[in-house]
């Protein structure tokens, strides 16, 4: 589990690394993610690349029984609240 787990973050780092172009630009990002202790850590990861780009990166959190229902709404309606799920 502890392996997974860092090898799910350290791949969202990469994302965020590779993505520094991108979203260089518009220095907003905003990741949607299920409730649980790792979405900590990735606000926590957020806030040192921020330090490092000035790309700031705010990490929404909701319940995980909500989190399909609300991330499928959002792709249904073509929305643009999420860069990231």
């Amino acid at each position: 589990m502890r392996k997974t787990m860092t090898s799910l973050l350290a791949g969202i780092g990469l994302v965020l690394a590779c993505g520094t172009s991108v979203y260089a630009q518009e220095k907003e990002l905003t990741i949607f993610w299920a409730e649980w202790d790792p979405a900590n850590y990735l606000q926590e990861l957020g806030n040192e690349y921020e330090k490092e780009t000035g790309v700031k990166i705010t990490v929404e959190t909701t319940p995980w029984p909500d989190f399909q229902t609300k991330a499928f709404t959002e792709f249904n309606a073509h929305g643009d609240a999420y860069d990231m799920v």
